[in-house]
């Protein structure tokens, strides 16, 4: 079985990729929304910036998830309606 601890750095690692591509695509789609004046684009772009956001907050998250053993913590609860609302936009 696999530990809770290779899992948390699985999961750092692919939201820290999915970080890069995220940033990447915001830029890439605003620099051309404004250069060719598409909203579409720039506002896809505004998106990716959210996407960002949310992801950030996940590895945030992650970083100082719960240990093994404090699952009930009442902070962890409240840190975890924080998540919730910070990613509503999205």
């Amino acid at each position: 079985m696999v530990s809770r601890h290779v899992l948390q750095r699985c999961a750092i690692a692919i939201s820290v990729a999915s970080l890069i591509y995220n940033i990447a695509e915001g830029v890439v789609s605003v620099v051309f929304g404004a250069e060719s004046s598409s909203h579409a684009l720039i506002f896809f772009g505004i998106q990716s910036i959210i996407e960002v956001l949310s992801a950030s907050l996940v590895v945030w998250r992650f970083l100082n998830g719960v240990k093994p053993g404090e699952e009930g913590d009442t902070e962890s609860g409240t840190k975890s309606k924080d998540l919730r609302f910070a990613c509503f936009p999205v």
